[in-house]
This record gives C-alpha cells, sequence and structure tokens, in this order.
C-alpha cells in the first residue's frame, strides 16, 4: 500500500527486499524480531535478579 499525498511518515520496513516482499514472506520475517527485544530485556532482567 503507497502512502497517500502529503503523508509525512516513514516506513521503517523495505518492503523493496525480497525477503520482505508481501507476494513472498511479507512480514512473517519480521515477526521474531519485533518479540526479540522484549524477550531479551525479560533475560537480562532475570539474570541481573539472580545476582
Amino acid at each position: 500500500m503507497s502512502p497517500l499525498p502529503g503523508d509525512q511518515r516513514t516506513n521503517p520496513i523495505p518492503f523493496t527486499n525480497l525477503v520482505l516482499a508481501p507476494s513472498i514472506l511479507g512480514t512473517h520475517m519480521l515477526d521474531y524480531n519485533w518479540a526479540m527485544d522484549d524477550l531479551l530485556a525479560l533475560v537480562a532482567a532475570k539474570e541481573a535478579a539472580l545476582r
């Protein structure tokens, strides 16, 4: 979907990359990365609590 004229937002996802092309895998490759930061923060918090 293309932005409407005058839309100032930028798209951080490079859908022109073949791996991220909606016709191939869409954003499924990104699903893991979106949760990864939360998972890493949780592991770091649990590790810090053990010290």
